[in-house]
């Protein structure tokens, strides 16, 4: 699970910034693991780098404006600090923190099959989260076209990931947007 993109280094000590994919950045500290994996970005200057995969244990951790400011182990220094970035922060989606009641990762909603609640017809699968004020399900319909959901209590009115279905209150013409 994609947890966020590091943007600088911060301060002279090897901390990074990181800008969270996720909407509470109290949420962190609940984070099952102090294990993070990073993935490098597409080479972006002419400085070789390795690319691929590799794994940093999480020192320490703080909240800084909108962002967080992470320390890891090995990285001391502004220089090897800078190493990282651009890179993509993932942690293994059974070592994220435990949402309440009601509340799911977007990663769980994707793929679910949308059943209109007045017809119990599939009208379409989730294929991504349109995020902003109000989120929104982007649902591809079995004929290939998409249309937007609002992802709102009085709208989206069940969630059952076990059958991997959500049933909606669909207003009447939403489809057909």
């Amino acid at each position: 699970m994609l947890l966020g993109v590091i943007s600088k280094p911060q301060g002279l000590k090897g901390a990074v910034r990181m800008r969270p994919e996720f909407d509470d950045p109290d949420d962190f500290e609940q984070l099952k693991t102090d294990r993070l994996f990073l993935k490098e970005p597409q080479q972006q200057s002419l400085r070789p780098r390795n690319s691929g995969w590799y794994e940093l244990t999480l020192d320490e951790f703080s909240e800084h404006q909108a962002l967080l400011l992470l320390y890891f182990e090995g990285i001391s220094d502004m220089n090897s600090a800078e190493l990282l970035r651009g890179a993509e922060v993932y942690v293994y989606e059974d070592e994220l923190w435990d949402l309440p009641e009601g509340r799911f990762y977007t990663f769980q909603l994707v793929g679910l099959e949308v059943f209109d609640q007045a017809t119990n017809e599939v009208v379409g699968i989730v294929e991504s989260i349109r995020p902003g004020v109000q989120d929104y399900l982007v649902v591809k319909t079995p004929a290939g076209g998409e249309f937007l959901v609002p992802y709102v209590p009085e709208i989206v009115t069940g969630v059952d990931l076990a059958t991997r279905r959500i049933t909606a209150d669909l207003p009447e013409g939403l489809t057909e947007v």
